[in-house]
């Protein structure tokens, strides 16, 4: 069958901005524990999320690296000169100058940029740059050496890989070319021998450069270790298999590890249910980007755009309220079928920065991981809403229950667990507006099916809980996701978004009620519950990134599947 995608376009200031957004650092996201060890391939979808940076990107970043670099390095663009030690064999002696002997600091300011996508993996950074600060050169000679560099162009080539063994995506600046001329600076120097520093001014300048260009290449060396090497911590149970910590970074072959740009981590689903009874395991996940060709043979570079791929795994035991699943009813963790992103938003035709498509069979599969945690195990009780007493359910339909409770109204328990394995189908998500202005769903965005929802009534009868009926029935939900005025992501339910099909009464024997009667109280039953299952539902805040907002611009399906509605 075909799959599908949800495509969610938006804005993006920069790619490592967009790297910045997934990435929750050197450890792992606020909302999710550590994991122990990476996760096993066969939990992994490949190109689970995909992602493309259009050229109008491009074009943004250009114009605001400047800013863009300030939220990132907050001292600016500036980086030491570390001391060294120069020798001059003369006629009748040695000199020896001892360059910047207690270190010495130079500041860059970028004027402007541009930047060159190549295919298939390289983008190619071009600057004008002003650089300032004073080289210091002492021993024989005194000599203050003003750097005052005025629009100087550099140039370094930024290449994304893909790491062999973990296929997570990192990246290399290559080629980083800055060089002073003798007009770059001049020299104030003291002392019998300065003016032969003058004529050996060439010479000098030649050592600065080589200064310059080893302590540039390793500030870079050291920036994107910290950026994409796999630190000795990451993982609880330390370095994975294969490799062995050098104190900082986990060492393998020759080279670091590589830490996934994204998150990784185990997410406590209980937390964020509240009060509904659950208490699933955790779900592991980890959404990061990578791919499983090398970039030299899958481009990343496409089209004089940035097209990221995301491997997106999740993992979780199974909850002894879930049943062993069906093997037909496994979802596939194949790859999907690339999404082709054009430059123009689909249905519109405007412009955007970032497009990022979501693939179904990730949906399906990191819902079906959720639900093997116990995610669908939930208790709705007295405790978690007043409402629903045993009192309360008699007036709505089953009136033998208070026959069983002798007229009073005792606590009552929903237990709620599946008995198939859910899945999500993807709609053209479009709204119309009524009369008075509010959102209406046309069609959902999101099709939730639950099939074999089992849920059992339970009835506190001398001082003991006793299970009264059971409810099997097909429940399917309608998801619509809008954005709001202050640009959050809102999840929104509809009149006519639940539906229930094939309800089946079993294990009423203690009740006199008809089936047929029984039947005809899920609806009240779950309109009851479904306020406190949707109050987790909160609006997604996108807060600004280092300064810049992210605007959405649309979310939908982005691909018709022939003969459905879904996409």
């Amino acid at each position: 069958m075909e799959r599908t995608r949800l495509s969610v376009w938006r804005l993006v200031v920069a790619l490592f901005v967009l790297c910045a957004a997934m990435a929750c650092g050197q450890q792992s996201c606020s909302c999710a524990a550590p994991l122990d060890q990476p996760m096993e391939e066969n939990a992994r979808v490949y190109d689970a999320i995909q992602a493309r940076l259009t050229p109008a990107a491009f074009d943004f970043i250009e114009t605001n690296l400047p800013d863009i670099i300030s939220t990132f390095l907050e001292g600016g663009l500036t980086f030491d000169v570390p001391s060294s030690r120069i020798e001059f064999d003369l006629v009748i002696t040695t000199m020896v100058i001892d360059v910047c002997p207690q270190g010495c600091t130079l500041t860059a300011e970028i004027l402007d940029a541009s930047i060159t996508p190549v295919a298939p993996n390289t983008l190619g950074l071009d600057a004008h740059i002003n650089l300032t600060g004073t080289v210091y050169l002492r021993n024989d000679i005194t000599c203050d050496v003003p750097i005052h560099v005025q629009n100087k162009p550099v140039h370094a080539d930024i290449i994304l890989r893909r790491d062999g063994i973990d296929h997570f995506l990192f990246f290399d600046i290559a080629n980083p070319q800055v060089t002073l001329s003798n007009d770059d600076y001049s020299l104030d120097c003291s002392g019998l021998l300065g003016w032969i520093i003058e004529q050996l001014k060439g010479f000098v300048t030649d050592q600065i450069n080589n200064q310059i260009q080893d302590q540039l290449g390793s500030a870079l060396n050291d920036a994107i270790a910290g950026a994409t090497c796999l630190t000795c911590d990451y993982y609880t149970g330390g370095c994975p298999s294969g490799s062995s910590c050098d104190g900082t970074y986990c060492q393998q072959s020759g080279a670091c590890r590589k830490m996934p740009l994204g998150m990784a981590g185990a997410v406590d689903l209980a937390g964020q249910l509240g009060d509904l009874g659950s208490s699933p395991n955790p779900l592991e996940v980890t959404i990061a980007a990578g791919q499983w060709e090398a970039t030299s043979i899958d481009a990343v570079v496409v089209n004089n755009g940035l097209e990221l791929r995301v491997i997106g795994a999740a993992e979780a035991a199974r909850h002894q309220c879930v049943p062993p699943p069906d093997p037909a009813e496994i979802p596939s963790n194949a790859p999907p079928e690339r999404l082709s992103f054009t430059d123009t938003v689909p249905g519109d035709g405007s412009s955007y920065m970032a497009g990022i498509g979501v693939s179904d069979v990730f949906l399906d599969w990191a819902f079906y991981k959720a639900y093997l945690s116990g995610l669908l195990c939930l208790t709705i009780g007295t405790e978690t809403t007043d409402m629903l007493t045993s009192g309360t359910i008699a007036l709505l339909g089953m009136s033998s229950l208070n026959e069983l409770t002798q007229g009073r109204s005792v606590p009552v328990k929903m237990k709620i667990h599946p008995s198939h394995v859910p899945y999500v189908e993807v709609g053209a998500g479009t709204f119309t507006t009524d009369t008075d202005g509010n959102r209406i769903i046309d069609e959902p965005l999101l099709y939730v099916f639950m099939p074999g929802m089992v849920m059992d009534f339970w009835v506190l009868l001398d001082e003991r809980w006793v299970r009264v009926v059971t409810i099997t029935m097909d429940l399917s939900l309608d998801l619509a996701l809008d954005v709001d005025a202050d640009n959050q992501l809102v999840p929104l339910f509809g009149d006519d978004s639940i539906h229930i099909e094939n309800v089946v009464v079993s294990n009423y024997e203690l009740l006199a009620d008809d089936p047929a009667q029984i039947e005809n109280l899920i609806p009240s039953l779950v309109d009851m519950a479904l306020p406190m299952l949707t109050g987790a539902l909160q609006p997604i805040a996108l807060p600004p990134l280092n300064g810049f907002e992210l605007e959405v611009a649309a979310i939908k399906g982005a691909k018709p599947r022939q003969g459905t509605p879904y996409y």
